[in-house]
């Protein structure tokens, strides 16, 4: 798909991307009172919304396709572990600083199965991730 029609689709609610560019897993209109573009890249730990300016090679390239819904709920769920995880270590160091061993050791037990799902090549549906602690 040329340039044109990739912003096209970008218009219509559509995510977009192309084949190569590693490090975007796709990129998207954010509407509002000033709209803009927005790459989600799963490089780093979860995903990092990066600014997006298209330079002469991205304009000419005719390699642009629409990227599917499932990768882009693939990509928003690393998202969401990953955001998990950092509040569970959050909250674990809370209770770790007050003294709290057996709420510490709950939500360690947590955070460890948490980070282990981190791991996996696909991250389970929210519903298969364990429960957080009371």
């Amino acid at each position: 798909m040329k340039f044109e029609d990739a912003m096209g689709e970008l218009k219509a609610g559509g995510k977009i991307g192309r084949p190569g560019v590693s490090g975007v897993a796709y990129i998207e209109l954010v509407t509002g009172e000033y709209p803009y573009l927005r790459g989600v890249s799963t490089a780093a730990l979860g995903s990092v919304e990066l600014p997006i300016l298209f330079t002469a090679n991205d304009v000419l390239a005719d390699n642009w396709e629409v990227v599917p819904s499932d990768v882009v709920v693939t990509v928003n769920t690393r998202t969401e572990l990953m955001d998990t995880i950092r509040s569970a270590y959050a909250v674990l160091r809370d209770y770790q600083s007050q003294n709290d061993l057996m709420n510490a050791a709950r939500w360690h037990d947590y955070y460890l199965q948490l980070s282990a799902m981190s791991y996996m090549e696909e991250v389970p549906a929210k519903e298969l991730w364990p429960q957080q602690p009371e």
